[in-house]
């Protein structure tokens, strides 16, 4: 059996005397694709938070690439590959859709200015990929919601990241967008 790249053993999290979640055991493999169902108040958000590394669990082990975790924050969790897109947009309304879609510095030449034809080349291609019509260089706040969620979509696609996780992520998108 191939090493999982995420694995979150016997998860418990506690609010005072209620259980979020309660001895949750789940692992994610290279390739894999899980859905998460629950009623409301299953604990779905709370899983999804904690392997974002936004909420520390109260008991249980998480591992990634068979690494114990011992402190699992969000800058980590990015930094070992997770990625999230949030049911509440994140993206940057006055910055560009291609400066949304990678806002790191990989496109800085000599660390310190952007090679924007490059930039905008690369952001040309992630949308061309999904099939998304935009001119890279709008400002992102001029978008409709839907069209905001795809931005972020992409940016978390583009991002190198080893586990992607989607929290209801076509809430806000039509059909149209939604089969995108």
């Amino acid at each position: 059996m191939a090493q999982s790249i995420l694995y979150l053993s016997n998860i418990s999290k506690r609010y005072g005397a209620h259980f979020a979640l309660e001895d949750v055991t789940f692992d994610v493999q290279q390739g894999e694709i899980h859905a998460i169902l629950g009623e409301n108040g299953a604990g779905k958000s709370t899983l999804v938070k904690i392997i974002s590394g936004q909420v520390i669990p109260t008991s249980g082990r998480v591992q990634f690439a068979g690494d114990d975790v011992a402190l699992f924050t969000p800058a980590h969790a990015r930094r070992l590959g997770v990625a999230m897109v949030q049911q509440e947009l994140s993206v940057f309304d006055d910055l560009s859709v291609a400066e949304n879609i990678f806002p790191d510095h990989r496109f800085a030449a000599r660390g310190r200015w952007i090679n924007w034809s490059r930039l905008n080349a690369a952001a040309r291609q992630a949308c061309e990929a999904v099939n998304f019509s935009v001119d890279v260089r709008t400002k992102v706040g001029s978008l409709s919601s839907g069209r905001k969620q795809l931005v972020e979509i992409l940016r978390c696609i583009n991002s190198d990241a080893r586990v992607l996780v989607l929290d209801e992520p076509t809430s806000g998108l039509n059909t149209h967008e939604t089969k995108r």
